[in-house]
């Protein structure tokens, strides 16, 4: 869910601060991995939040974490409760902090992701962004080895998980991971509801522009989410896991915040006034990430 805040307008990017003790300098919490039932589990502590199944034959992994030690902690909390192998990763968008932990998983892995996901994780190969961390060793070993367009239903590890990209939300590649019979929907950054690293509480959603996210399409995909036979949704940061009301209360809350900056964009006013009166804060630090008015600004303004 990153990139660089240049301007206003800009969108956010992830910054790793280097230390001298050789630090990233993000205070991380112990990876800890919490029952959801039917064998779902979900990972908080790291630098995302992230999940596994366990089911008959293998495990099933969701999101790679950022780094090599959370992505080893993560495999250790799961050898602690089972001794069936890791066979299958699903990634749910391409972000740094979700697909950089993967060379430190085991080699041969299923790894299964929207086809926009391998693109994008193709492209930071070829183009290593400067902005970004480096990129780890062996990450080409890693590319995704099964990809999907729109959706797929399947079983893995004798476990149903059906897999929906509906449209561009976070970025163009965002994967809802739903496993009906845990009742569990793992949908990465497309909630990030009680991060405080987000500006307005993390309320409202971050849209990745440069990699053709759209609000508008946020709210089309949540809503098909809510449709879902789940209890708890599954976000990439902030609070996990969220209840379906949870949910409700973030969709309706973003669906009239952008019809609010959409009112006042069509009145002709220009960004400092709809911030003004939207009371619309600035971008919070350590993390800088363009506000949810400055993004559907940004969108109305290539409209």
């Amino acid at each position: 869910m990153y990139r660089c805040l240049l301007a206003t307008l800009c969108v956010a990017t992830f910054l790793v601060p280097a230390f001298a003790d050789g630090s990233d300098g993000l205070h991380r919490a112990q990876i800890e991995a919490t029952a959801l039932g039917g064998g779902a589990y979900v990972v908080t502590g790291g630098i995302s939040n992230t999940g596994f199944v366990i089911g008959p034959s293998g495990v099933i992994v969701i999101d790679a974490q950022m780094f090599a030690e959370d992505a080893q902690r993560k495999q250790a909390a799961i050898a602690k409760l089972t001794t069936k192998p890791v066979t299958t990763l699903i990634l749910t968008h391409s972000d740094v902090d979700h697909v950089y932990g993967l060379p430190a998983w085991p080699r041969g892995l299923r790894i299964i992701a929207q086809e926009n996901v391998r693109s994008q994780m193709e492209a930071m190969i070829a183009k290593p962004d400067p902005r970004q961390p480096p990129l780890p060793a062996n990450f080409d070993a890693y590319l995704p080895t099964h990809t999907l367009r729109h959706a797929e239903t399947t079983v893995i590890d004798g476990v149903e998980v059906a897999m929906t990209h509906l449209r561009a939300g976070h970025t163009n590649g965002d994967l809802v991971i739903h496993f009906p019979k845990q009742r569990v929907a793992f949908v990465g950054d497309l909630l990030t509801i009680g991060d405080p690293n987000l500006p307005t509480a993390g309320l409202y959603p971050v849209i990745h522009l440069d990699k053709f996210g759209s609000s508008a399409g946020w709210i089309a995909v949540m809503k098909a989410v809510l449709e879902l036979e789940a209890d708890v949704f599954i976000g990439g940061h902030g609070t996990a896991p969220i209840t379906r009301e949870q949910l409700k209360e973030a969709v309706a809350a973003t669906e009239k915040r952008r019809a609010e900056v959409k009112r006042l964009f069509d009145g002709g006013s220009g960004l400092p006034q709809i911030k003004a009166a939207l009371n619309d804060p600035p971008p919070a630090a350590p993390l800088f990430f363009s506000t949810f008015v400055e993004t559907v600004y940004q969108e109305l303004l290539r409209e």
